[in-house]
C-alpha cells in the first residue's frame, strides 16, 4: 500500500513539473517595417501577444484570439499560418482619428519566421545602485 502511495505522489509531482513547465506558445520574428525595427509575436490557443519587452524579457500586451488551423485572429490582428504573415488592421481609434485628421492608416502585412523562445532578444542592465 506504501509503494502505492508513492507511485501515486510521484506521478502527481511529474504531471505538476511537466504542466508547469509546458511552454504551448509559438514564437514568431517579423520582418522590419519602413526601417521600423523586428517585430515579434507569439500565440497560445486563447491569446496573440505583442510589444515584446527585451529586458523585462516578456511581452507587454495581448489579445483574445479565437484559433483555427489556417488563421489566427484577435480585434486587429491576423496571423496566417499557411503563408507565415502577420496582418495588422487599423484599430478603431486609429480609424476615427483618420477621419478627423483626414489621413488614412494603411493595414500592415509582416512576414515572419517561427523561432524558438530563447532566439528572442534579451537585454541587460547595468545597474548603478
Amino acid at each position: 500500500m506504501k509503494k502505492l502511495l508513492g507511485i501515486l505522489v510521484l506521478g502527481l509531482l511529474l504531471l505538476i513539473i511537466n504542466n508547469c513547465s509546458f511552454d504551448s506558445k509559438t514564437y514568431l520574428k517579423c520582418e522590419p517595417y519602413n526601417d521600423e525595427g523586428v517585430y515579434y509575436f507569439a500565440f497560445s490557443k486563447q491569446y496573440i501577444y505583442f510589444e515584446w519587452d527585451p529586458i523585462n524579457s516578456r511581452f507587454n500586451n495581448n489579445s483574445s484570439a479565437t484559433h483555427g488551423e489556417r488563421y489566427i485572429n484577435s480585434s486587429n490582428i491576423q496571423i496566417n499560418r499557411e503563408q507565415g504573415t502577420v496582418t495588422i488592421s487599423p484599430s478603431l481609434s486609429s480609424i476615427f482619428w483618420d477621419i478627423v485628421s483626414n489621413t488614412q492608416t494603411k493595414t500592415i502585412v509582416l512576414n515572419c519566421e517561427e523561432i524558438r523562445k530563447n532566439k528572442l532578444p534579451k537585454e541587460k542592465v547595468d545597474k548603478k545602485f
